[in-house]
């Protein structure tokens, strides 16, 4: 009987053992994930702050700063009037781009092309996005285009379409969407 009462014993002493085992390797689950949720919210909070535009003193005295009589140096500003020709292969983009060049720095010794006119019917003619209306996109801010498109839009030199001044990006931009020719004609 004293025998089974060891074994008994040992065997509710393993029990417990492993009880507590399991007790101690719950509570540090329990503890890795609230790590793991914390580590994440602290991801996403540097992630927000690295995305949030400046606040404060140094983006109103920028705003403040503005004359607004003369272009914005390239590269600056949130926001940018932005048409585009958007073709998913290359070669129609390229098509394009030779339309775009024959119209506007013509060879020939032809007339260039004055205006907005000829860009809306080749964007009409080839591009192949939602935005047919001349590829007008309209006012597009920083951070809703994708990289390689915002980035070549920022650093643009502005068209002038009235005084027939046209200046659109050659070669065209590539983009998970396809290639692009971006023409823009304001920042703000």
């Amino acid at each position: 009987m004293l025998a089974r009462r060891n074994s008994s014993s040992s065997s509710v002493q393993l029990a417990m053992s492993e009880a507590s085992s399991a007790r101690r390797c719950a509570g540090m689950a329990a503890r890795n994930s609230s790590i793991d949720v914390h580590l994440s919210m602290l991801a996403r909070i540097a992630v927000w702050r690295l995305t949030m535009p400046p606040k404060g003193k140094a983006a109103a005295k920028g705003k403040d700063d503005d004359d607004g009589g003369g272009k914005k140096p390239t590269g600056a500003g949130t926001a940018v009037k932005v048409r585009h020709i958007l073709c998913e292969k290359q070669g129609k983009c390229l098509e394009a781009l030779a339309k775009l060049r024959a119209a506007y720095f013509p060879d020939d010794g032809s007339a260039a092309a004055k205006g907005i006119a000829k860009w809306n019917e080749i964007a009409g003619a080839y591009s192949e996005d939602k935005a047919r209306n001349g590829g007008d996109l309209g006012w597009m801010t920083r951070g809703s285009m994708v990289g390689p498109f915002q980035d070549a839009a920022f650093k643009m030199e502005l068209s002038d379409p009235g005084k027939g001044k046209i200046v659109y990006t050659d070669p065209p931009i590539k983009t998970q969407f396809g290639y692009h020719i971006i023409m823009v004609e304001g920042r703000k």
